[in-house]
């Protein structure tokens, strides 16, 4: 098995190591001192090795929009160098990451002799919409008191340079106010940050529902309230798990983090039917 070099925009992320089936997590930084869902499961898996998988890393630096069927690309191809040929491997998906979640499961599926489970932990949808209001935010937040409106029938990758641009100009504004120079490190962290987040969402935004063989065992784990409908092609039904403690505002509680490793603990080793 091959470890991909952290140069690598792609590289997945050992956590932990064991030689029993491997679990992928798709998360994002927090950008605090708050734990990502990964970092919460590390040590906890048993002989489970443990990898972090951060999607927004690709669009930091790299090209101003991908589609989220080409990041699922590359990230199974990731996976697939890192995982047994007898492996059964679990892939989750914290938030909006789900939809990538189910798009790298599907391509694992079809050359995974034991199938491969995928366990969405508070999925989230997103639309078009969504990624305006972030923008509008950000640019409030900058300081800008009168946001401009992004053009809906545009494609993704020419709104996200678009909303880039203008968010550059407000920084550039806001440097200026400061006394910085608009190529300080914070400045340019800053602006690639909001910029990949906008580009991800506008992805999953924009992408047709996942195709999943019979073989990707899908379970998913909300609050009480009914949240969005995981989105596949054919529509299928999938496990539900509810944790009330979900329905509170955006909280990546101790409490999650036990019932994702319970979860995982017990079907380790299980075997999906292949119809």
């Amino acid at each position: 098995m091959t470890e991909h070099l952290p140069t690598d925009p792609f590289a997945v992320r050992r956590l932990g190591h064991g030689s029993a089936d491997p679990v992928f997590v798709i998360d994002f930084p927090t950008y605090s001192a708050a734990p990502r869902l990964s970092q919460m499961l590390t040590g906890r898996l048993g002989e489970r090795p443990l990898y972090q998988v951060d999607p927004l890393r690709p669009l930091l630096d790299g090209p101003v929009f991908l589609p989220l069927d080409a990041l699922a690309e590359q990230y199974a191809a990731r996976i697939a160098d890192l995982r047994g040929s007898g492996d059964r491997p679990t892939v989750v998906g914290f938030c909006s990451a789900g939809d990538l979640a189910l798009r790298v499961a599907g391509r694992l599926g079809r050359a995974t002799p034991r199938g491969v489970d995928v366990l969405l932990v508070r999925p989230a949808s997103q639309d078009r919409a969504a990624a305006f209001a972030t923008f509008r935010e950000y640019l409030f937040g900058l300081g800008q008191a009168d946001p401009p409106a992004p053009d809906g029938s545009r494609s993704a990758g020419d709104l996200v340079a678009w909303m880039g641009a203008h968010l550059e100009q407000a920084l550039a504004r806001l440097a200026v106010q400061h006394g910085l120079a608009t190529a300080d490190e914070a400045f340019t962290e800053l602006l690639a940050r909001y910029r990949a987040w906008l580009s991800f969402v506008l992805a999953c935004a924009d992408a047709r529902p996942a195709q999943l063989p019979s073989w990707v065992d899908v379970v998913s784990i909300e609050g009480t309230s009914p949240g969005p409908v995981v989105p596949m092609d054919p529509p299928r039904e999938y496990g539900l798990m509810r944790l009330p403690l979900l329905d509170a505002d955006d909280i990546l509680v101790p409490e999650l983090a036990d019932l994702v490793a319970g979860h995982l603990a017990r079907t380790a080793g299980v075997v999906a039917s292949r119809a």
